[in-house]
């Protein structure tokens, strides 16, 4: 498991207490660490397109949470079977 950043718990601790520019300054935090592919927990540089599923790289790009630390917040990614037959 990846512990959380630093960062990451600062600023929602922030949110969490209701310091006024908290919630814009974890958006500015996300935004720039997606628009540098760099994950706002670890740090570490990432690519998007090279993603195992669609799912995953559309997650990073809402979250800034890459590939390798999403199982920590949101469970195993689990791709749908196709199913033979009926809908």
């Amino acid at each position: 498991m990846t512990p959380l950043s630093p960062v990451i718990k600062r600023l929602t601790k922030e949110i969490d207490d209701h310091v006024p520019g908290a919630l814009r300054r974890m958006t500015n935090y996300i935004d720039h660490k997606i628009i540098n592919e760099v994950c706002v927990n670890c740090d570490q540089l990432t690519d998007p397109t090279t993603y195992k599923n669609k799912v995953d790289a559309m997650e990073y790009q809402i979250s800034g949470i890459c590939e390798k630390c999403q199982p920590d917040f949101f469970g195993p990614t689990t791709t749908p079977k196709k199913r033979k037959g009926r809908i």
